[in-house]
Order: structure tokens, then sequence, then C-alpha cells
């Protein structure tokens, strides 16, 4: 009954141990999504990163666009407003990229602790394996023993005539 009891508990840590993977491949696999979408050089994927509509705009966008809108307002010439509008948008690459790294790192982060407790779930199982490997083989030896001490008794024994 214990070791039906325990063969279960073992059979959960191991399932439990296995979603963890999956959940770790599953993540890792997003993140291996993201970085091939950033890095794409085709136009239709930029251009489809890009479409947006006045609807869906929210604060951090009016924000920028607001600046945008300002800096261009305070050019003096083509070339002064071509400036302002490269230091503002790139203010703006610069504090999405902040944004999707401290995402990025946040995933790593759930991903890295997942690992770390399949690890531990693993070397559990396995000081319960060597534990249990231990026992039966003490048993074993018991057993042995017993059987040796036995057939050394029946062989001092005096033999029938038959």
């Amino acid at each position: 009954m214990q070791q039906q009891q325990q063969q279960h508990d073992d059979d959960q840590l191991v399932d439990s141990a296995l979603k963890d993977i999956e959940l770790a491949i599953k993540g890792l696999q997003q993140l291996s999504l993201v970085d091939s979408r950033a890095t794409g050089s085709s136009s239709s994927k930029q251009n489809s990163s890009c479409t947006c509509s006045i609807e869906k705009k929210d604060a951090f966008t009016e924000i920028w666009a607001d600046l945008l809108v300002k800096e261009l307002m305070n050019a003096q010439s083509m070339e002064s407003a071509k400036a302002r509008a490269m230091e503002v948008v790139q203010g703006f690459y610069n504090e999405i990229t902040a944004k999707e790294k401290a995402k990025a790192e946040e995933r790593l982060m759930q991903e890295n602790w997942i690992l770390k407790r399949t690890v531990v779930i693993q070397h559990q199982l396995r000081q319960k394996e060597k534990q249990d490997s231990k026992e039966l083989l003490k048993a074993l030896q018991l057993k042995n023993y017993a059987l040796t001490l036995h057939f050394k008794q029946i062989q001092t024994l005096p033999l029938l005539p038959g």
C-alpha cells in the first residue's frame, strides 16, 4: 500500500516536472519568435507591425505623438525638423526597446525559475530512487544472508538414509 502511494507521488512529481519543461520550451519558442520578428528585414513584416489606428492609440503613443508634433513645430528649417524628428524617433525606439527588453527579462526569469524547479524535482526523484535502491539492496543482502545460513544449516545435517 505504501509503495503504491509512493509510486503515485512519484508519478505526480514526474507529471509536474514534464509540465514545467513544456512551459519552459513554449516560452523559449515564443522568445525566439519575438527575436526573429525584431530582426526581420522585410518591409511587409515592418509594415504589419506598424499598422495602427487612431482608435487604438494609448497614452504612451499620444505622449510621443505630442512630443513629435511639438518638436516639429519648433523647427526653424527642414534640416532642423529632420534632426528633431530623428531625436524623437530614436527616443521612442529606445523606450520601446527598453520595455520589450524588460518583458523579455521577466519571461526569462520565469523560465529560469521553472527550469530550476524542474532540476530540483529531478534531483529529488533521483535521491528517492537512490534511497529506494539502497533499501532494496539491503533487503536483498539480508535475504541472501538468511539463505546462506539456511543452506549451511542444511549442509551440516546428517544425511538420512533413503
